[in-house]
């Protein structure tokens, strides 16, 4: 993007430079009217010469050098080149291009306010149409010609000096000249126009790629303002995640610790501490019977419940499960081996692993029991 802008810049000038060099050659009045001058000097010594090719280019050249200027002046100095170029066809023979050329030197005479050089090309009209045996007309452009003295034009420039060979030879070359300088005129103006329409599309490309160059980098921008958007809202969100999640850790860490006092303060009670110097009695000294009254198991039965709340609700709530059952159930909860059971109780450690295996049996015989119950009973109502 930046070597096509760069190419179009350096097009752009280059195109630019030559066409101000070409406009300032086209409107430079003074140099202009100075080499149409020159001109006039070299056709008049062309004439001299007796050579009327080179000073028929020399006069088409002032000519040119004129047309591209046009002010009061220019326009006063054409219309004298076109009429010493109509007397120079007259002596030739060539009277319809005379005619041609001092009508416009007629014209443009007429057009700056130049009554005495009107005159001289009425005058030059007068004689082209008497020697082309119109009378009328000639006299008709006389009447222009009398009515300023001009100065009159010497009898060896108004004479046909020339046969009809020389005449049609002279003619047929001015008239190939004048299309192939008109070809060349046009090719000129052709390169010029493709000379202005490539500045024009150079311009236009440079508009565009500018545009362009300003669009991307507008796209740019926002998208990496996007970016830093998602950025910030990322983070924002990550933020946002790690601060809830440490409020939920702190929330879970109080509520820990709360349940923890709850706890402590619960173990550290007069039951509980109780129960636990019970433990310790018959864990250390185990001997028949050690639990000696209702008020040490119901102790030993609420730090049972308070430590394992799940299992001892379903022992209570099982039907078929006796007195024993329960105080063995209420030991394997907390934490007595069979062994230390059967010292208990005065049996054998393989009766307590019975014991247990058949109490695990009544509770999910109860277990099931109560789940029939309570199907029974949404089924009937």
């Amino acid at each position: 993007m930046k070597s096509l802008l760069y190419f179009n810049i350096i097009l752009l000038t280059f195109t630019c430079i030559l066409s101000a060099c070409q406009e300032s050659s086209k409107y430079r009045p003074e140099l202009n009217t100075q080499e149409a001058k020159t001109q006039l000097e070299q056709a008049a010594r062309h004439e001299a010469q007796n050579n009327p090719r080179e000073a028929f280019i020399c006069y088409w050249n002032a000519i040119e050098k004129l047309q591209d200027t046009q002010t009061p002046d220019t326009l006063t100095l054409t219309a004298e080149t076109y009429c010493r170029l109509g007397n120079l066809m007259i002596r030739y023979g060539l009277l319809e291009k005379a005619v041609a050329c001092h009508r416009k030197s007629f014209h443009m005479a007429d057009s700056a306010g130049c009554i005495q050089l009107r005159s001289k090309a009425a005058l030059a009209l007068s004689d082209d149409y008497q020697h082309m045996n119109q009378p009328d007309t000639a006299a008709y452009f006389r009447t222009f010609g009398s009515q300023t003295p001009a100065p009159q034009i010497p009898t060896n420039k108004r004479t046909v000096t020339t046969d009809v060979a020389t005449r049609e030879k002279l003619s047929g070359w001015i008239d190939r000249y004048l299309e192939c300088r008109a070809e060349q005129s046009e090719a000129a103006r052709g390169r010029r126009e493709a000379r202005r329409h490539a500045g024009m599309a150079s311009a236009s490309g440079l508009v565009i790629i500018c545009l362009l160059a300003a669009y991307g980098k507008k796209r740019r921008n926002e998208q990496r303002l996007y970016h830093l958007l998602q950025c910030e809202q990322t983070h924002t969100a990550v933020l946002q995640a790690e601060q809830t999640r440490q409020e939920t850790t702190r929330k879970k860490l109080n509520d820990r610790e709360k349940r923890l006092d709850r706890l402590q303060a619960e173990l550290m009670s007069d039951t509980h501490v109780r129960a636990l110097n019970i433990l310790e009695r018959i864990k250390n000294h185990p001997s028949y019977q050690p639990v000696q009254s209702n008020q040490e198991w119901d102790a030993l039965k609420l730090l049972a419940t308070r430590l394992h709340p799940v299992e001892m609700q379903a022992a209570e709530t099982a039907r078929n499960l006796t007195p024993r059952d329960r105080e063995i159930h209420c030991l394997d909860l907390l934490g007595f081996t069979s062994g230390q059971m059967a010292i208990f109780y005065g049996i054998s450690s393989g009766s307590i692993t019975k014991a247990k295996s058949r109490i695990r049996e009544k509770m999910k015989v109860s277990i099931g029991n109560d789940r029939q119950m309570s199907a029974s009973d949404h089924l009937s109502t």
